[in-house]
């Protein structure tokens, strides 16, 4: 069985590595507005999240966000790194 963290990250994949098959025609027209620039608003003065402690596989790089609202509950995916990037 999929994971939705499994589900999410192949469809920002695929959305990543094939834009043009991401936005197809078979995209039902309600979805139109989120497949394009979005533009944000800061709501706090400080990070919602930081970087995670040494060793930890984000103490790093934070990067590529996603958020998802199910059920009126927000949830984040991001993407981290530690050591040096060659």
């Amino acid at each position: 069985m999929i994971s939705r963290v499994d589900l999410v990250l192949g469809l920002l994949l695929v959305t990543c590595l094939f834009p043009s098959t991401a936005r197809s025609e078979e995209v039902p027209e309600k979805l139109n507005r989120w497949l394009g620039p979005q533009k944000w608003q800061r709501d706090t003065e400080g990070p919602i999240i930081s970087l995670g402690s040494k060793g930890q596989f984000d103490d790093t790089h934070i990067f590529a966000p996603a958020v998802v609202c199910e059920n009126k509950r927000y949830m984040l995916w991001y993407c981290g790194s530690r050591g040096a990037v060659s």
